[in-house]
């Protein structure tokens, strides 16, 4: 496609909007007093039955107008000048729809009103389309001039037929002052609220289609390619998408203003892919058939294909057709199969607002604006600002199998979130280092690192091996891929790290995003077990249920887990514990019966209910270690029911054998697979002698509108291991640290197992198996006699 370039004209007040390609009407101040005016009938209307969410501001009259035939015809030497007049009276403004439109390599055509306050053009060649249609934007008044130069010889390779006109009864655009009024309660995205969404404030666009409009957001794709997919809502889809307008940054330059430029804009694009409101999770995806001016400055947004629903929701629209406007709840997200549900605690959603995109806490798109439970201005005056009511959107994971991968994922990476990409950003690519073997004193950082303007100035690479981070530079080595290596190491290092870049305009970006606060974390080696269980065996330090617990149901056992589902066939507990070849774990509630609708095990049968389940973890003694990593591998489900992502799922630590404990984790967010978790247990708390573990999954009474309770919950912990860090000073055999091996060790270890004292795996596992036995016992008798 043709990179385009923007000239906004200004001439006597207003410039519409469109891609624009310079210069003036020759007919604008010199008037022709005898130019033809077609007057639309009205009683030839198109219905659209647009969806009630959609915004309608104006009519769609059917006409047939051939303009070559019906202008009039201005001649000057061998370039003639065509004049044609429409007419729809009472309207704010008038657009036009062109069922043929083919411009020759030396023509141009204009727009404007016939009071000549503005004009749009000059359109040329370079606007045509393989569909050879176009929609102009509206033009102000309800009297425009159609104004078109053209040689003699390029007449019989013109074409130019107008299929109908969208007559504005409402001032969609505030021409006239007549839409200021519209009532609202959303915030201006200018206003200090958006700061944190600039970018994606910029992602979204309005869209009019006929005589309706609706909002939608410019989508990226793993390519990051900046192809203009467009991400709608299906209800907004009516008739050919080679005729729907594309606003760019409508939106106001003062916190309290009313009104802002409609100068950016796109004409046309094609339906990849859609589902119905009624068949999924209404979307559609489009792609524009121009490129976006970079003048627009643009960003693609990113998005999540998570089925877990969000902590947050932040919607940004056009309610009303409003200039964009940004919502926000700290409310809990549920999950109504295709759809996520929630009320927006600043702002509403209204017609207008449809085919919107809502965010994540991570900027990611997850869900389009599709319906809402309210009749929205019912009672009058007070319109929907006064109400409460629940916002659908429809899941982007949802639509992901709908054909939505193959144009948002063309390389096939399978990943689960991309971040979004701007004209001016920077791409880090780079394979995040996991646990691995020790096998050299030196590592490599590889990263792909491109700036989509400017140039890439400086990429650094910040690691700590465990006395603060230190920055290296890495270089660029070729075609875009930067490299660095770090040494100094050895078997058993625990690494931090997160690399860093900049380009020649100032823009930094971090992998991963977020950092120094989020930053990847890995184990060069092996660093010694203190202590490792995949619960196949010797679990009776382990402690399933507390003294305050008040589940009534689903509570903690230890089992060969029994995959359960809900009545759609979404999974909630896992069929398979973690272990690469085990069999148990711990799990909340592994009942079974069957569904008769499904015929599959009923997720509702033996879920959390009524409260909390604890699973405690046996007592360690991690006095003396320098560090300690803690690992382990859980499941975690809570976002469907009536009140879904409600309920907590809680992993806490004590460093004083429970009288005080502090969050590792405190979530509410679902996680329904294996999930990896690891902490540095010195971040958290001090590596004292009696540490305990525990995990809280929860099914609370909380009230909301769909009743209280109901979440499906379910839990699982697997594969639980602490690994420790030691200045290696320690003698093999002094369990009770007094420089010597004798009997009083041997007595140690049998009062550890017998449970008198609280167990030292650090010092008291002589074997290094994971556990405290007889074995410890022999292997400690036989270095005393040794």
């Amino acid at each position: 496609m043709i990179k385009s370039i923007l000239s906004i004209i200004c001439f006597l007040g207003v410039s519409f909007a469109q891609i624009q390609y310079g210069g003036s009407p020759a007919f604008y101040e010199d008037r022709i007093s005898d130019i033809n005016f077609i007057t639309v009938d009205k009683s030839i209307i198109i219905d659209r039955d647009f969806h009630p969410m959609v915004y309608q501001f104006g009519s769609e009259y059917d006409i047939d107008i051939n303009f070559i035939e019906q202008a009039t015809l201005v001649n000057e030497g061998n370039k003639n000048t065509y004049l044609l007049g429409i007419e729809s009276r009472d309207a704010y403004a008038i657009g036009l729809n062109f069922s043929e439109f083919f411009l020759t390599q030396n023509s141009e055509l204009f727009f404007y009103d016939e009071a000549m306050t503005s004009f749009l053009g000059s359109f040329n060649q370079l606007n045509n389309k393989q569909t050879e249609e176009l929609t102009t934007s509206l033009i102000k008044s309800d009297r425009i001039i159609i104004e078109l130069s053209i040689p003699d010889n390029e007449l019989d390779n013109l074409k130019l037929n107008i299929d109908s006109i969208i007559h504005d009864f409402t001032d969609i655009n505030n021409y006239f002052d007549e839409a200021s009024n519209r009532e609202d309660c959303n915030t201006n995205v200018i206003c200090e609220e958006g700061d944190d969404w600039r970018d994606q404030i910029d992602g979204v666009i309005r869209v009019t289609m006929g005589g309706g409009l609706c909002s939608a957001s410019v989508i990226n794709n793993t390519a990051n390619d900046r192809t203009p997919y467009v991400l709608f809502a299906d209800h907004c889809v009516s008739g050919s998408a080679s005729g729907y307008v594309f606003h760019f940054n409508y939106q106001s330059t003062t916190c309290n203003g009313t009104t802002g430029s409609l100068s950016q804009s796109v004409s046309g694009a094609v339906v990849l892919a859609q589902v119905d409101i009624n068949s999924g999770p209404d979307f559609a995806l489009m792609e524009m058939t121009s490129d976006i001016p970079d003048s627009y400055n643009p960003f693609y947004v990113g998005w999540s294909r998570s089925s877990n629903a969000p902590q947050e929701a932040i919607g940004i629209h056009h309610p009303g057709a409003d200039i964009k406007k940004i919502s926000f709840t700290n409310d809990n997200v549920t999950s109504n199969g295709y759809y996520w549900e929630f009320q927006y605690d600043n702002g509403r959603v209204i017609p207008g607002s449809s085919g919107s995109p809502f965010f994540d806490q991570n900027k990611r798109q997850v869900g389009i604006a599709s319906y809402i439970y309210t009749n929205y201005c019912d009672p009058s005056p007070d319109c929907y600002c006064s109400q409460q009511y629940d916002h659908g959107y429809g899941r982007f994971d949802q639509a992901w199998d709908m054909g939505v991968s193959s144009y948002l994922d063309p390389l096939n990476t399978g990943v689960q979130t991309l971040d979004g990409i701007s004209i001016t950003g920077i791409s880090i690519l780079h394979d995040a280092l996991d646990d691995m073997p020790f096998e050299s004193n030196e590592l490599n950082f590889i990263a792909n690192v491109s700036a989509y303007t400017g140039n890439i100035d400086a990429v650094e690479l910040y690691y700590n091996i465990g006395d603060g981070f230190v920055v290296q530079e890495m270089q660029e080595s070729f075609s875009s891929n930067y490299q660095t290596s770090i040494g100094g190491l050895y078997d058993g290092m625990i690494i931090e790290y997160y690399i860093m870049a900049v380009n020649s305009e100032g823009i930094i970006q971090t992998f991963p995003a977020n950092a120094p606060e989020n930053t990847i974390l890995f184990i060069l080696g092996e660093l010694p077990d203190l202590y490792s269980t995949n619960f196949e065996s010797d679990i009776n330090d382990w402690i399933a249920g507390d003294s305050s617990d008040t589940a009534t149901a689903g509570l903690w056992e230890l089992a060969e887990p029994l995959g359960s589902y809900n009545d759609q066939g979404t999974q909630v507990q896992p069929g398979d514990d973690n272990s690469l070849d085990g069999t148990y774990c711990f799990i909340t509630g592994n009942g079974y019966q069957i569904d008769e609708t499904t015929g599959q095990n009923s997720a509702s049968f033996d879920d959390v209910d009524g409260g909390y389940t604890t699973l405690f973890s046996p007592e360690f003694n991690l006095s003396g270690l320098d560090e300690v990593v803690l690992t382990y591998w859980r499941w975690y489900t809570n976002n469907i029911g009536d009140n879904g992502n409600t309920d907590k799922w809680i992993v806490s630590v004590s460093a004083n054998g429970g009288n005080t404990w502090q969050d590792l984790e405190n979530t509410s967010s679902s996680d329904a697979s294996w999930s990896k978790q690891r902490f540095i247990l010195s971040n958290y708390i001090d590596l004292d002698s009696s540490v305990i573990f525990k995990f809280i999954a929860e099914d609370v009474l909380y009230d909301g509108d769909a009743g209280s309770g109901g979440s499906l919950v379910e839990a699982g912990v697997d594969d639980f291991l602490l690994e420790f860090v030691s200045d290696g000073s320690g003698i093999l055999g002094d369990v009770n640290n007094d420089e010597s091996v004798d009997v009083l060790d041997v007595v140690l270890i049998v009062n550890m197992i017998l449970g008198s004292e609280s167990p030292n795996y650090a010092t008291a596992d002589i074997n290094s198996d994971g556990s405290l036995n007889v074995q410890d016992i022999i292997s400690l008798i036989n270095i005393i006699l040794d």
